[in-house]
């Protein structure tokens, strides 16, 4: 996303729509997404991040959040547009997101080899 966007269902959609193709074609894992240039979220955005996101392709979400803006859009997500069953972890860090997300990662896919 560009400086300033707004995240609406059109761009909520084109986004999932993204990151499931993407994770079809690699495998299963966790998404990281910068929340950095989003300077508004609609409530239709939010839906499709909260009912459209499929946990078998997306194992669990680190948001990253680097200014003010960025962690009270992460925080309003956490609040109101979490995929129910899937972990979501907000961090200025990328580091931080991904020390957190291996490991679940891992656990869910070993589960799935059971």
């Amino acid at each position: 996303m560009n400086d300033g966007a707004r995240d609406t269902q059109q761009t909520a959609r084109e986004n999932q729509g993204f990151y499931h193709d993407f994770f079809r074609e690699r495998g299963p894992g966790l998404l990281v997404y910068s929340l950095d240039r989003i300077t508004d979220q609609t409530s239709e955005a939010r839906h499709v991040y909260r009912d459209e996101a499929d946990g078998e392709l997306i194992l669990c979400v680190g948001l990253l959040v680097r200014s003010l803006l960025s962690r009270a859009v992460g925080m309003f997500y956490l609040g109101i547009g979490r995929p129910k069953g899937m972990p979501v972890k907000v961090s200025g860090s990328l580091d931080d997101v991904l020390a957190w997300g291996k490991p679940i990662c891992e656990r869910k896919l070993a589960a799935r080899d059971e």
